[in-house]
This record gives structure tokens, C-alpha cells and sequence, in this order.
């Protein structure tokens, strides 16, 4: 809230005098500023300064937040008008003083809003697992730039969190996913195409990269490798023809 002031003819002086008012901005629905005039003050007295007004005005807004004042007023007539300005306030309903109290707020669930909200939890889980596994170097040694490494990160993590075809991959980073942000590839550079090209530029690659995550997930999990062969060749099943076999044939036969 501020005081704003205009010349009107004082009757009681029979000049040209300063009529204050306090006034307050608030949006509309539309999101727009708008102002409002809390309480007309009148005249004032001319010993009342411009300083003195602000800090009124400011003390009010602190009141009506319930904020704490770090220090007292010690002009007497800040004091005086403050306590007459806020006494008006209240007398005359002009302001909802239970609306900022922090013992009873309230939130509009209808009034709120959000923008380009994505979604970064299994992401970063993702991205971390991407750093343990060090493939930057395997990749660079393939031949891929620094910004194509970004990439193939941006569209690994993105399908391991939302398997999904490079089309709806796109459409996932565009307007769902914060992976951009975490790998620092440009947004505006994703499309399928890129997708498909990049794809095919790590295929080339499949056995390094094979090579390479099967040894940094023995160190990681600190486990050597183990060949293990089941012998299947004297296993059957078998169907007994009792009334629940013979369900289950028919199941299986329709």
C-alpha cells in the first residue's frame, strides 16, 4: 500500500491543499495490475512529511502482512497517524486483516497456475547412472563430438524412462521432460530425424560400447563374470485330462 495525494480546495482554509489517499495494487483475473483506493485520508496536517508518509505506509503494509517491525517509530506523529489511519481500516471494514494471517491461510486451489512444468525425478535418477557408467570416453573414441555425446545421452535416458518410438521420444523432451537441462543438450535441436540418425551412428559402435558396460558393471558391482549352462533337454510339461485340463484345452483350443 502507498499514499497518493492530489490539490483539492481545503473548505476549512479556503486553499489549495494536498488530499491524501491510501491506496493498494492487486491483479485481476486477467493477470493484470489494477489499483484500488483502500481509504480516503483527507487532509493532512503540513508538518506531516513525505518521509513520514512512506513510513506510515510501510508500517501499515507490515501490520496487514502480520510482518514484525525491527525497529519501533520514534517520530510521535508517525505513531499518532499510523494508529488513526489503521484504526479508519478497521472501523470501516476496508481491508480483510485476517486474510495474511499465518495462523489462518488459506490456498485457492482454482487461482493457481503453472508454466512449462517437466518432469526431472527419474531423469536424474538416469543421468546419474549415465555418469557412473563413464561412457563418455568409449563414445568419444567412436568417433561422436562432444554435442552428439549430449545427445546420445538426451535420447538413452529419455526411452529408458519413457520407452517410446523417436517420434513420441520428441514429443516427451519437448513438452514433458527436463533431460535437456541435465544433459545440456539444446531443446530446439531434438527432433526424430536427429533421433534416428544418432541411432544408427551408435550401432556402429554396439560392440565397444557392449564391451565397455560389461566392465564397468563388474566394477560397479564388484562381480566377475559367470557362465552357466541349463540343461533343459529331458523337461516337459504335462496336461492330465481331468475336468481342469479339459478347461484349459478348451481355453487353449479357442
Amino acid at each position: 500500500m502507498y499514499f497518493t495525494s492530489h490539490d483539492l480546495m481545503n473548505k476549512q482554509t479556503g486553499e489549495l491543499d494536498k488530499y491524501y489517499r491510501l491506496m493498494r495494487n492487486f491483479r485481476d483475473v486477467n493477470n493484470k495490475v489494477r489499483h484500488s483506493t483502500v481509504l480516503s485520508i483527507g487532509f493532512l496536517p503540513k508538518e506531516v512529511t513525505r518521509e513520514d508518509l512512506s513510513e506510515i505506509a510501510e508500517l501499515i503494509n507490515n501490520r496487514y502482512l502480520h510482518k514484525p517491525t525491527l525497529f519501533k517509530p520514534n517520530n510521535e506523529r508517525v505513531k499518532y497517524w499510523l494508529e488513526e489511519i489503521w484504526q479508519k481500516i478497521i472501523d470501516g471494514q476496508k481491508l480483510d486483516i485476517e486474510l495474511f494471517n499465518p495462523h489462518n491461510q488459506h490456498i485457492v486451489v482454482n487461482s493457481l497456475y503453472h508454466e512449462d512444468v517437466r518432469e526431472a525425478g527419474a531423469e536424474w535418477l538416469a543421468f546419474n547412472v549415465w555418469k557412473s557408467l563413464k561412457l563418455e570416453e568409449t563414445l568419444g573414441g567412436c568417433g561422436l563430438t562432444e554435442e552428439q555425446i549430449k545427445l546420445t545421452a538426451t535420447q538413452i535416458i529419455s526411452r529408458a524412462v519413457h520407452p517410446a518410438s523417436e517420434l513420441a521420444t520428441t514429443k516427451i523432451i519437448k513438452d514433458n521432460s527436463a533431460i535437456c537441462e541435465l544433459t545440456g543438450y539444446p531443446i530446439d535441436k531434438v527432433n526424430k530425424d536427429a533421433l534416428y540418425r544418432n541411432a544408427i551412428r551408435l550401432y556402429k559402435c554396439k560392440d565397444e560400447l557392449e564391451r565397455k558396460l560389461s566392465s564397468r558393471t563388474n566394477e560397479l558391482f564388484n562381480h566377475q563374470e559367470s557362465i552357466i549352462l541349463f540343461d533343459l533337454t529331458n523337461t516337459y510339461f504335462e496336461l492330465r485330462p481331468d475336468k481342469v485340463g479339459l478347461e484349459l484345452f478348451q481355453c487353449w483350443k479357442t
